[in-house]
């Protein structure tokens, strides 16, 4: 049986390398940059965020179905799609 990333295919909507913010998407739109629990930094599209709630732990589920838990708040999510969207319409 293979590993879970073929079970689970990205969809092309998270990058876990662990470039700098603003990096563009396999679209070509950026991604913000979150931080799992085990402290690897991924970079995530934020058109695609659905839901951010905090369960204690900050999960965030996509239009696509898939969740992750991360570190940064509910508000901190808030605050970086905030700064991304406005960073579209000024372009």
């Amino acid at each position: 049986m293979g590993n879970r990333s073929d079970l689970f295919p990205l969809s092309g909507f998270i990058r876990t390398d662990t470039g700098p913010s603003g990096i563009s998407g396999p679209d070509g739109g950026d991604m913000i940059e979150l931080t799992k629990l085990s402290g690897q930094k991924i970079l995530v599209n934020p058109d695609l965020i659905e839901i951010v709630e905090e369960t204690p732990d900050t999960v965030v589920a996509f239009t696509t179905g898939r969740k992750i838990i991360v570190k940064e708040s509910r508000q901190d999510i808030k605050n970086l799609v905030k700064s991304y969207r406005k960073d579209v319409f000024v372009r």
